[in-house]
């Protein structure tokens, strides 16, 4: 259900603004916000199975789903770098960037911030939505930072 409402914001936020919402943007974000919620559910579960309880109270999840919903989380953050690694060798990027090669860069940053939330969880580190953890987190600042760096030198370095 959050994957949905991140979603629907989104694209709420892409028509009130009269943006183009291409399909690779609709795929990668539909993969990194289930991911997202993923992450929230498996740290949720991890915490009832510390506590000795077998389900969660609002949601149908048990704790045995754990590990099953960790590797459907883990998947979809590979699926969201397949996403994105396609859509830098496509022609909309070659059209919207002046050096589109360089994107290839966000494929490492992003699979490094996801992986690294999800071995945060599995670690159980993850106490908060993972939102919420990586405004406070450093690292994941460093990778935003290094995401605008790569984005803005495709969009403005001479080709």
């Amino acid at each position: 259900m959050e994957r949905w409402r991140s979603q629907t914001n989104l694209l709420n936020a892409m028509f009130g603004l009269l943006l183009f919402v291409s399909p690779w943007l609709l795929g990668f974000s539909g993969f990194l916000f289930l991911s997202l919620a993923l992450v929230k559910r498996v740290s949720e579960l991890a915490r009832l199975r510390s506590a000795s309880q077998k389900k969660t109270d609002r949601r149908g999840y048990l704790v045995e789903d754990l590990s099953t919903l960790q590797m459907f989380g883990i998947s979809t953050t590979f699926a969201s770098a397949v996403v994105l690694s396609l859509y830098v060798q496509s022609a909309t990027a070659s059209s919207l960037y002046r050096r589109p090669e360089l994107l290839i860069g966000l494929i490492p940053l992003f699979m490094f911030w996801q992986c690294r939330l999800w071995l945060s969880t599995a670690r159980g580190y993850m106490h908060d939505d993972p939102i919420v953890y990586a405004a406070r987190d450093w690292v994941s600042w460093s990778v935003f930072l290094a995401t605008a760096m790569v984005v803005l030198a495709a969009k403005l370095l001479p080709i």
